[in-house]
């Protein structure tokens, strides 16, 4: 008898979750070790101050660009882009498999043999994606805080620990909503794709508003808005952008139930 969706499913995950935590602490590590190297170049500094706004819009965490500070430095290369667009690949990714992967595959029939509801099946597979994510984003701070340390990045610990806990409330929420397409339509495709599309717009949005006048007020009802406007390496945590990503994550797990409850399943 099945005990655990939440374990079965880590746990046949668990290599592919473990090779995935080990590239994204080594990647984190090496952008801190090479730091150095680039801390005293200041032509670097003169260099992004020339960049026109439509890059720093982009590329600059919370607005500026600069490589000279560990805080510029970090959230220019990897908090702007690359952890974002990683840990959101694997958000989407685990979410389009929690129900959608599994009906494609006829491996749902098996799960729902169990004395299982499809409520508590839905939960599960959303409390799974959510211990995925936070393997992920425990092993990004271990491997900035540790490397810091080694390398003397002076960056405040809770200020390295406020900024992964945002990337990792912005791949969530993308990844509920990949679960919860799947769970709508019991398509791959439609879990992957509808989630990026997304995503790929509202950071277009959040990067071209800056220079667009008119898009401004829309951009502050993107995820990246909230992830970026806090700027936590340099400020902290702050609760009422982290509840902006969280409580519709929370919201489109329930609305994945409902519509996963009351749907005929292939």
């Amino acid at each position: 008898m099945l005990r655990s969706v939440v374990g079965e499913t880590l746990y046949a995950r668990w290599r592919a979750i473990a090779g995935w935590a080990f590239e994204l602490a080594a990647v984190c590590a090496l952008i801190v070790a090479i730091y150095p190297s680039f801390a005293h170049v200041h032509a670097l500094a003169t260099l992004a101050k020339s960049f026109p706004a439509s890059v720093t819009a982009f590329v600059g965490y919370g607005g500026e660009i600069d490589y000279t500070t560990p805080v510029g430095f970090l959230g220019t290369e990897l908090f702007t882009v690359m952890l974002p667009l990683l840990m959101l690949a694997l958000a989407i990714g685990a979410g389009a498999r929690a129900i959608a992967s599994e009906e494609e595959a006829a491996t749902l029939d098996l799960l729902l043999a169990n004395p299982l509801s499809r409520r508590w099946l839905v939960i599960e597979k959303a409390a799974a994606l959510a211990l995925e994510l936070l393997v992920f984003a425990v092993a990004i701070f271990a491997a900035l805080a540790l490397t810091s340390q080694g390398m003397g990045v002076h960056v405040r610990t809770e200020r390295l620990a406020a900024a992964v806990a945002f990337v990792f409330l912005l791949a969530l929420l993308f990844g509920t909503l990949a679960l919860c397409v799947g769970a709508a339509t019991g398509r791959r495709g439609l879990a992957v794709g509808v989630p990026a599309a997304l995503a790929a717009v509202a950071y277009l949005v959040n990067g071209v508003a800056p220079l667009v006048s008119f898009l401004r007020g829309l951009a502050k009802a993107t995820p990246f808005y909230h992830y970026t406007a806090p700027a936590p390496l340099a400020h902290g945590f702050q609760a009422d952008h982290a509840a902006v990503l969280l409580v519709p994550a929370l919201a489109l797990v329930a609305a994945a139930v409902a519509l996963f409850e009351r749907r005929d399943l292939a």
